[in-house]
């Protein structure tokens, strides 16, 4: 004798059963096999209640078979689905578009309810009188509501408020659902829909009313009543939303990548419109005069200001509002016979010499870095090749502290040890004679002096020296002419 399976009902012929007739069940058996898998059902609703039918021996397929069903049509109010069998679990996909909320249940237990416009998964259990429907699975993770309300601001005549803002651009993103709520008594006799055109069918000339992935619920001014859209990813970029019965009411709608800024007014669109694309050669800057030869700089904040650009090799302008090219500082030092050599590096070692000074300086300048040598520094002249060690006259030091030296221009260095930046200049008045002054800074402290020599021949070199020990860090260079 035959069975029937738990879940679908569907026919398990016994063996040497139904002989000439069971290919009549087969076919059933088939057929609700099919819809089970894959079906989906269409089911309009006129009552408030309904129950989704499955036999316990089904002789055909049924509706409450297909695996995907979507409720249509105009229940008169919440409308109860009551899944029959409730001692079988079985589970279903199901979208509400009706314009009413929709309760999913099978017994006594936990129910669904699916509000206009969404849909979900649900799971029976089939747990008798006491069956539960749950939600297996929804997409209300994805739904935006967005609260439409409607007021005349200074007598123009009615608008539509967002979210309490005044006809405010709303910024969507393809996927997700926003449903625009107009069940406030104030939306009564304004439809909300949505246009490619700026207020839409009362535009000049008429625009056309926009609905894919849209969908109106009720009446406008009513509980429940709602519009929701959806954009796909090849929606337009820009939408406008308006009263399908009054004109001027509505406002934008942007895509997640419109080209316009959110919140712009037209006033201030049309001033970016004028301005320069992004990836175009400048040519201008706004409120700053345009010329050659200009140069911008920063004075504040978002404030600038302009320098002039001069290419004058002997600097003959002097103006305090003028930049030079490289080339001309170049020039003007190459003129001015200033010749620079190569920074030492201080780091190991207890001296360091600069030799080859041509027989016409007349000024070298010693560049300390960063530079330590400890306890004391001493720059020594050299003549034919060989530093002078005696005949100096030279003392160093700080408001607490001070060294002299006959042994060369000595530097005072503090006990700690401190890198030393600073300048020692040396100045040739006249012949045989050399002239030291200098300014170190030691950290927290600065050490100055100077000092004299006389009797020299010809100088051609300078020793820089670490009176005791050897250096540590740092860099030193001269230059001179």
């Amino acid at each position: 004798m035959a069975t029937y399976s738990s879940t679908n009902g569907i026919k398990l012929i016994s063996t040497g059963d139904e002989a000439g007739t069971w290919g009549t069940s087969s076919n059933v058996n088939w057929q609700i096999t099919d819809v089970a898998a894959n079906g989906f059902v269409s089911i309009a609703l006129a009552a408030t209640t309904y129950t989704l039918p499955v036999d316990a021996q089904p002789s055909a397929a049924q509706d409450g078979h297909y695996k995907a069903i979507k409720f249509t049509g105009t229940p008169g109010g919440t409308c109860t689905v009551t899944l029959e069998q409730n001692d079988r679990a079985r589970m279903y996909m199901l979208v509400n578009s009706t314009n009413q909320t929709i309760i999913v249940t099978q017994g006594s237990g936990a129910n669904v309810t699916i509000s206009a416009g969404d849909s979900a998964i649900v799971l029976a259990n089939g747990a008798g009188s006491g069956a539960a429907v749950e939600l297996f699975s929804s997409n209300a993770a994805q739904l935006a509501t967005i609260a439409v309300t409607v007021a005349d601001p200074s007598n123009v005549g009615n608008r539509y408020y967002i979210d309490g803002a005044l006809q405010q651009t709303v910024e969507i993103k393809p996927s997700i659902t926003y449903r625009f709520d107009q069940s406030d008594t104030s939306n009564a006799g304004h439809p909300l829909r949505f246009s490619a055109t700026a207020d839409g069918t009362h535009a000049t000339p008429a625009g056309t009313e926009y609905t894919t992935g849209v969908v109106t619920v009720g009446t406008p001014g009513s509980a429940g009543a709602f519009t929701q859209i959806t954009l796909e990813q090849d929606a337009p970029q820009t939408l406008y939303y308006y009263c399908s019965v009054h004109p001027l009411m509505g406002g934008t709608v942007l895509g997640a990548y419109s080209s316009i800024l959110t919140g712009v007014t037209s006033a201030i669109q049309t001033q970016i419109d004028g301005k320069q694309p992004v990836d175009a050669t400048l040519t201008a800057l706004a409120g700053l005069a345009t010329g050659v030869d200009k140069i911008p700089y920063s004075t504040d904040t978002d404030i600038f200001s302009q320098l002039d650009f001069k290419d004058e090799d002997d600097m003959v302008s002097d103006s305090a509002t003028a930049v030079s090219s490289q080339q001309s500082v170049k020039a003007y030092v190459d003129a001015a016979g200033l010749d620079f050599q190569t920074p030492a590096v201080t780091t190991s070692g207890s001296f360091v010499d600069f030799d080859s000074i041509p027989s016409t300086v007349t000024q070298i300048y010693v560049y300390f870095i960063d530079y330590r040598g400890d306890p004391t520094v001493r720059v020594q002249l050299k003549v034919g090749g060989t530093e002078v060690v005696t005949g100096y006259a030279s003392s160093s030091g700080t408001s607490a502290a001070q060294v002299s030296a006959t042994d060369g221009f000595i530097i005072y260095s503090n006990s700690s040890g401190s890198d030393q930046r600073g300048m020692m200049t040396l100045h040739k008045p006249a012949s045989g004679i050399w002239v030291e002054s200098h300014s170190i800074g030691l950290g927290a402290s600065d050490a100055s002096g100077g000092g004299t020599i006389s009797g020299l021949g010809t100088v051609d070199g300078i020793r820089i020296k670490s009176s005791s020990g050897n250096f540590v860090a740092g860099k030193v260079s001269v230059s001179w002419q």
